[in-house]
């Protein structure tokens, strides 16, 4: 099977992230993979690592949509190369993709990453990825229950949303005390902080300024608590600022986007995301992966992943948010058998080798 993924980019993100997970798995199956990026690779944040692994990436830079020039040039490409089945990532993949694969005569599938939508891309761009999503694409794929049930009149499908959960690798981490130590360090300024952990872009729909808020509420009781955030985005000169005013300087370090996530997450103690929405976030499944305890706030389908081995609270709300962190930080035994079972729970549910091959059978239920 010869297979052709189409995403809006390749900057940080969950989604994005997933390219390298599936190229791992297509190659030690011996599939054929080819990537097409809607962006001009200037901030690719995972090319290197495709490019490790075998598979050609293709840059189509889009501002508009419906740059005709743009889709001819796809689909030149497409019905070059003849690839088997296109996937889908993202809004504008969703409606380029249907697009160049409806002229191309080939299907597509398309894989829902979240709840929300991001507001600057207007109402036109809603209608045109709801038009894709529900007259051209062949089988729709959503992360996770949550996010099936946010599309399920938008789809409008006989045969309904097929949920195939997102997947990460269970990462060994191989680090001396000596080498945790440093990073400590490097991290909180000291060895003996009590490290609170949270990934992602640095956004608004993240809610850094909740997790800000909340953290300052915590410090009040737990003068120890480190608070590390790990991301790039536009957002950071305003986080930078609510730092200043809220005298965190000496508490919160901002890391910027790091590519050793794993051994970030291996020397921390707990792990935080605040968003207001997600789908089902690659950040907190890592989290999980590394034996962290995970608080969340409960939106899209956080709960649902973490089951019993965290906490979440409801979003926008600071004060519950400080007063569960509290409660973990407070309570350090607890911390570490919550982070043995979401471990497990990772290694049960949403390993990438039963992951790829559901995503491997939607392929062969469009194609048959």
């Amino acid at each position: 099977m010869y297979i052709f993924q189409i995403i809006d980019g390749l900057t940080t993100g969950g989604a994005e992230q997933l390219q390298v997970t599936f190229a791992n798995e297509a190659k030690k199956r011996g599939f054929k993979l080819a990537v097409i990026s809607l962006d001009d690779g200037s901030n690719s944040q995972y090319l290197e690592q495709l490019r490790a692994l075998d598979v050609p990436v293709y840059f189509f830079p889009t501002k508009r949509i419906l740059d005709w020039k743009n889709l001819l040039s796809i689909l030149r490409l497409i019905r070059m190369e003849k690839p088997d089945i296109l996937h889908a990532h993202l809004t504008y993949a969703y409606i380029i993709g249907s697009l160049v694969a409806f002229f191309a005569g080939i299907p597509i599938v398309a894989t829902l990453h979240s709840t929300g939508f991001a507001p600057n891309l207007g109402v036109r761009t809603a209608w045109a990825e709801k038009f894709a999503l529900r007259h051209l694409t062949h089988q729709v794929i959503a992360c996770g229950p949550a996010v099936a049930q946010h599309y399920k009149q938008t789809v409008k499908k006989d045969d309904s949303v097929l949920i195939i959960p997102n997947a990460v690798d269970i990462k060994q981490v191989g680090m001396s005390p000596q080498e945790c130590e440093k990073m400590r360090r490097q991290i909180a300024g000291e060895v003996n902080r009590f490290v609170i952990i949270s990934v992602g872009r640095l956004v608004p729909s993240k809610g850094y300024d909740d997790l800000l808020d909340a953290f300052s509420i915590l410090r009040l009781s737990t003068p120890n608590a480190f608070l590390a955030i790990a991301g790039s985005g536009n957002y950071k000169s305003a986080m930078e600022q609510k730092i200043k005013d809220l005298k965190l300087s000496s508490s919160v370090n901002l890391l910027d986007w790091r590519t050793d996530i794993p051994l970030l997450l291996a020397v921390s103690d707990m792990f935080v995301l605040a968003s207001h929405w997600e789908g089902l976030p690659i950040a907190v499944l890592e989290a999980m992966s590394a034996g962290l305890p995970v608080l969340a706030t409960d939106v899209s389908d956080n709960a649902w992943a973490i089951g019993d081995t965290g906490i979440t609270v409801p979003p926008h709300q600071p004060e519950l948010l400080a007063a569960a962190m509290k409660e973990l930080v407070s309570d350090p035994a607890r911390c570490k058998t919550l982070g043995l079972a979401a471990r497990i729970r990772i290694e049960e549910k949403f390993n990438p080798s039963d992951w790829f091959d559901k995503i491997v059978s939607a392929y062969q239920g469009v194609l048959n």
